[in-house]
C-alpha cells in the first residue's frame, strides 16, 4: 500500500461544485489509489435525496453529494456518483458497505472548502486502508 495518497484542496472541491452547479448533471472525481482489484475514487456529484413535502409526502430531490467511491479497473464509467462508483464492501462480518455519502451544502469561504477537504482526505485515508483489506480478503491473500 502506497504510504502517502493524494489529497484533494477546497480550490479543486469548490470547481467541481461550481461545475456540477452549471452543468445541472455530472460527476468529478479523483483517485486516490489502487487497490488489488479496485481504483478508489474521491467523488462529487448529483444524488436524489428524499424530502418531505408540505403534504407530508416525500419527494424527490436532487443535491450535490460526495464520497469515497470505488470502481473495478475496467470501468470506463464515470459520469454518475450512484452508478459509476460504488463504496466499498464488505466493510464489516454483516456484510456493510463503508457509506460516505454526504451532502455538500454550499461552503461559503475558502476556509469552509478547505475543512471540507481536510474532512474528505481523512476519509479517503480510512476507506483506502479498509479498501486494500477488503481486496486482500477477496483474493485470498490473508
Amino acid at each position: 500500500m502506497r504510504a502517502k495518497l493524494p489529497k484533494i484542496d477546497g480550490k479543486t472541491l469548490k470547481s467541481w461544485y461550481e461545475w456540477l452547479k452549471e452543468q445541472d448533471c455530472g460527476c468529478c472525481h479523483m483517485k486516490v489509489g489502487d487497490t488489488e482489484l479496485h481504483e478508489v475514487d474521491v467523488c462529487m456529484g448529483w444524488h436524489q435525496y428524499e424530502e418531505e413535502a408540505s403534504d407530508g409526502k416525500a419527494k424527490p430531490v436532487w443535491k450535490i453529494a460526495w464520497k469515497i467511491g470505488w470502481q473495478g479497473f475496467d470501468n470506463g464509467m464515470q459520469c454518475d456518483l450512484d452508478v459509476d462508483f460504488d463504496m466499498p464492501w464488505p466493510c464489516n462480518e454483516y456484510g456493510d458497505v463503508y457509506d460516505t455519502l454526504s451532502e455538500v451544502g454550499e461552503p461559503k469561504t475558502t476556509k469552509d472548502w478547505n475543512k471540507l477537504a481536510a474532512e474528505i482526505n481523512k476519509t479517503a485515508r480510512d476507506v483506502f486502508k479498509c479498501a486494500v483489506e477488503i481486496d486482500k480478503k477477496a483474493a485470498g491473500a490473508e
